[in-house]
């Protein structure tokens, strides 16, 4: 039937041999492959999840700024409305020192008076020539 020669066998054994070296290189290359696009498909995951949290950290970090604001704004309210008090206060502290002081020469005033107003009293209720000659003193 057939008959093969040494030669024609071990150059079939030797294109077997390339034919099956090749198909185990396209099939490293195919897992290769593969597995590059799986760490690539990770890896734009990733970036895309890292985008996604800058977005939530900027937006955080607007809230943030914006309450910030807000809080200073109430702060200096708050800092106006205490001078204004401390204002009023240091007036009214003013003002009671003033009618203190008022009243405190009103008494010397008082106690100088009181003297005068008991002569001129006694003066009044004794007759007039007393009050006429206390009156013509030089």
């Amino acid at each position: 039937m057939f008959s093969f020669n040494c030669e024609e066998i071990s150059c079939c054994w030797l294109l077997a041999g390339l034919l099956v070296f090749v198909g185990l290189l396209f099939l490293w290359f195919y897992q290769r492959q593969r597995r590059l696009k799986a760490a690539i498909v990770a890896e734009e995951k990733r970036e895309a999840q890292l985008w996604v949290e800058i977005d939530r950290r900027r937006e955080v970090e607007a809230r943030l700024e914006a309450h910030q604001a807000q809080l200073e704004a109430m702060v200096a309210d708050r800092a106006r409305a205490l001078e204004e008090s401390q204002n009023e206060l240091l007036d009214q502290a003013l003002e009671i020192g003033r009618a203190q002081l008022a009243a405190l020469v009103m008494h010397n005033i008082g106690n100088a008076m009181t003297p005068v107003a008991i002569f001129v009293e006694d003066l009044k209720e004794d007759d007039s020539a007393r009050l006429l000659g206390y009156l013509s003193r030089p």
